[in-house]
């Protein structure tokens, strides 16, 4: 890893001293670390300011050779020659200052995910221009809300963020990190990935084509499968390095000692699934994209069940989201670790699968490439992502009360979470989850978030009508016009009504705004028994949520309906850390010289996302 640069007074002279080491850092065809290694986290960004109110760093994102794979060398993306990126780690109203130079063969924009940026500094391909090969690009913003939240591009971004462009930005608030009482040094930063590469003689180590490339070569029904079900990787990452049977990750912990580990989901279509073996340990979840919760969560070991779903009739590991934390792409998830054996014990924090609607593709008779569901769906065996070791038990002094052990406080936030209450005046904003059918030629296809006739396609939805999306003139990104984007004002609290009509889970992310969730509605036109209503797991403010798929088996007799509630202004915060009203304004669908042209909304299953399933909010005064 690279070492944390010093710091000077002169960000020119960082700037300039910091391009040279980050490229003599990783020389091409470099050789990493051995092996089998002890758990290790991303390195920690360098502050080059004076201000202790301001932190101002550098970040460079260049190609790099290294060992995702302990022995096999690939060429990759990096910032600042590690994956991930140096960590950055700030305060509620401090100023981030960003200087980003572009070293890639490609353009690039670094995107703020979940973070309240003002529009023209999210980093999305609609904020700004892209940043070019040997370019620069100033970010500037107020940190205003406590959180986990992570920083990758959002231009190409399946390829860029597959190869390794990420890092984490944690903004901590005081009194959440007191009431806590977990030290800084007993956090740990765990980024969950996959990278698919071509495991072949001929091709080892490198990264595998991309199923978005039009002109790699692909059999049709590969490349309808891979953006289907968007790319899953062929190995397991944890902080960019393989996990596996063979290779497991030692995290060294002191009995009793509560430690907090802050997770991110990076990979492009993975969904992990997270809980601890059997052990004598306890984890709690405690907050997600946007913060803590109000109250820590025990997290519930996942059992097993029948598969009932496929053909192969095995034991699975149970799909109840109530069970173990569950993690889609761009999510993130606060947990702490206590673990209460004796010296030299250990248990095993497992990943496991999860039954996602994934997709086979085949030919009928007549050569029509079409989905099936896959019947070995959510039956992978379970990954060891970390042993937790413990190395010795937490000294106690003698006069301490023995059965003294450490809980989470009954109240995590001295700023209760509130439930936000939407305009009942104000409409639904309708977001139609969809994709077309594959080509038969080439495999590919289509996604869509938005349909030209939404609120028609809502009232059938609403009516529990069949409906077909198709019917309603769908909208993928790279078809829409200036005046398309889900239009709102400054200050309005709406619903978001997502409405999924295919057999896959998505999400959802919204750049720029935070959403609680209300609901979720399961239809089945055709078997009232998969019908219901599901209330949310929490009151909590979120970014990107997950979508389940439809309950039935039939297009437009069955879907999924998640509401949400988003706030679009800061007004619920300190006047000091609020937003201005102008520089929440975007709108157009392209970047001016000082404007945004949206604020983009998408689904994180990168594939998805990439092939069109993305749209725009356009914020007005």
């Amino acid at each position: 890893m690279t070492p944390t640069p010093a710091r000077s007074p002169s960000v020119c002279r960082a700037i300039a001293r910091a391009l040279p080491a980050v490229l003599a850092a990783v020389p091409l065809g470099a050789q990493s670390a051995a092996a089998i290694v002890a758990f290790t986290q991303p390195p920690l960004a360098a502050d080059h300011s004076p201000d202790p109110r301001v932190f101002e760093t550098v970040l460079t994102a260049t190609e790099v050779d290294i060992e995702f794979v302990p022995g096999v060398r690939t060429r990759a993306m990096a910032f600042n020659g590690t994956i991930p990126g140096p960590t950055i780690d700030a305060q509620v109203g401090d100023t981030l200052i960003v200087h980003f130079v572009n070293m890639l063969p490609e353009a690039t924009t670094l995107h703020w995910h979940g973070v309240a940026t003002p529009a023209t500094m999210d980093g999305s391909q609609l904020s700004q221009v892209p940043v070019p090969r040997s370019g620069y690009h100033r970010y500037e913003f107020t940190l205003n809300s406590a959180g986990t939240f992570w920083y990758h591009p959002h231009l190409n971004t399946n390829e860029q963020v597959e190869r390794g462009l990420y890092g984490a930005l944690i903004v901590r608030d005081p009194r959440h990190d007191a009431a806590l009482g977990i030290e800084r040094a007993d956090e740990r930063v765990l980024f969950l990935d996959d990278v698919k590469l071509d495991d072949t003689l001929d091709g080892r180590g490198r990264i595998a084509p991309f199923a978005t490339d039009l002109g790699a070569p692909f059999e049709p029904w590969q490349r309808a499968e891979d953006l289907a079900n968007s790319r899953i990787g062929n190995h397991v990452l944890l902080n960019g390095r393989e996990v596996s049977l063979a290779s497991v990750p030692a995290l060294d912990v002191v009995a009793g000692r509560p430690y907090r580990l802050r997770l991110v989901n990076a990979s492009n279509g993975r969904i992990f699934r997270l809980d601890l073996g059997d052990g004598d340990a306890r984890l709690y979840a405690i907050g997600s994209d946007q913060g803590l919760w109000n109250a820590a969560e025990p997290v519930v070991q996942i059992d097993k069940v029948r598969n009932v779903l496929g053909h192969h009739n095995e034991l699975i590991s149970n799909p109840d989201v109530r069970k173990g934390v569950t993690l889609t792409p761009g999510d993130r998830l606060e947990l702490v670790l206590v673990a209460d054996g004796a010296a030299g014990s250990s248990v095993i924090l497992r990943s496991h699968d999860f039954i996602k609607g994934k997709h086979t593709a085949y030919r009928d008779p007549e050569g029509n490439l079409l989905f099936g569901h896959d019947h070995f769906d959510g039956a992978e065996p379970e990954v060891p992502m970390v042993a937790v070791t413990i190395t010795a038990a937490t000294p106690t002094p003698a006069a301490a009360p023995a059965a003294a052990r450490y809980e989470p406080p009954a109240v995590l936030r001295a700023d209760p979470v509130a439930p936000l209450v939407p305009d009942p005046a104000l409409p639904p904003l309708p977001v139609i989850l969809g994709h077309s059918q594959p080509n038969p030629a080439d495999g590919s296809l289509m996604f869509f978030l938005q349909v030209d006739r939404g609120a028609d396609l809502l009232d059938a939805v609403h009516a529990h009508r069949t409906a077909f999306p198709a019917d309603y003139e769908p909208r993928p990104m790279m078809k829409q016009r200036a005046d398309d984007g889900f239009a709102v004002r400054v200050g309005e609290t709406r619903v978001f009504e997502v409405v999924n009509f295919t057999g896959n889970d998505h999400n959802f992310h919204v750049h720029g705004f935070r959403f609680q969730h209300l609901d979720t509605e399961y239809v089945d036109l055709d078997e009232p028994a998969n019908e219901g209503c599901e209330a949310p797991l929490r009151l909590a403010f979120e970014d990107t949520i997950r979508i389940p798929r439809r309950p039935g088996f039939s297009l437009g007799r069955s879907y999924t309906i998640v509401r949400l509630a988003a706030r679009f202004d800061d007004d619920d915060l300190p006047a000091e850390l609020r937003r201005t009203r102008q520089e929440l304004v975007a709108g157009g669908l392209a970047p001016g010289p000082t404007t945004s042209g949206g604020w983009v909304l998408h689904c994180h299953f990168l594939e998805h996302s990439a092939r069109g399933m993305m749209s725009f909010l356009s914020v007005g005064r």
